[in-house]
């Protein structure tokens, strides 16, 4: 079988008792990854998708649903930490209304240009705690599970696509400014979120450059 393209085919070994499953051969030898069996057209060739060395990726289903679990915990974490700006916004807001209904009466506009100018400085000074949560909250957990409290909940992790094992600092660094950088841009967002769906490595745009995916538990 030496001639044979890496891909999931039926086990040659199947333990005693056990359904008939796939294995991932590597274009050299079995190795010890399995799945479940496919129908018999899906065993001529990788029709699951995987990691070079056969483990199977993540669902998109269940990545989104990791995403909106971090999101949640991080925005909590965010308000309480930058609780003082999210205070001095909520004031601007409230002064700035009252304002506006004081003189509406008088056929005169409240002053915007003021409200922009009082509210500026909390509205960064919060963006800038948003980040380092963020980042503290990505890198740290990373570093330590390889997965974040949202993927840990839903069974996922992140690996190097190409080996296993703990992810390099510079990997994670490199998955957290991207997510930001599409963050910012706005529909760049939107596009990294939906790349897996059909991405041939089910990669989303911040793993192209990490050299990541994400996989179960």
């Amino acid at each position: 079988m030496s001639n044979t393209p890496a891909g999931w085919y039926p086990d040659p070994t199947p333990p005693a008792g056990h359904a008939p499953a796939l294995r991932w051969w590597d274009g050299e030898r079995w190795t010890a990854h399995t799945a479940p069996s496919a129908p018999p057209s899906a065993g001529a060739a990788a029709s699951v998708p995987s990691t070079p060395d056969g483990v199977a990726v993540a669902g998109w289903g269940r990545r989104v649903g990791a995403y909106l679990i971090d999101m949640v915990i991080q925005q909590v974490l965010a308000v309480a930490i930058g609780f003082p700006f999210v205070r001095a916004m909520t004031s601007a807001y409230v002064d700035y209304i009252d304002e506006a209904f004081r003189v509406a009466d008088t056929g005169r506009q409240p002053d915007t240009l003021g409200f922009y100018r009082d509210i500026l400085p909390s509205i960064l000074g919060f963006y800038a705690v948003v980040l380092v949560v963020s980042f503290a909250y990505t890198v740290a957990f990373l570093a330590w599970k390889q997965a974040t409290p949202g993927k840990l909940a839903v069974g996922l992790r992140v690996r190097q696509r190409d080996a296993d094992g703990g992810l390099p600092l510079g990997c994670i660094l490199k998955r957290w400014l991207v997510t930001v950088a599409c963050q910012i841009a706005g529909p760049l967002f939107y596009l990294d979120v939906l790349w897996p769906l059909w991405d041939d490595k089910r990669q989303a745009l911040h793993e192209k450059w990490a050299g990541t995916n994400v996989v179960r538990r």
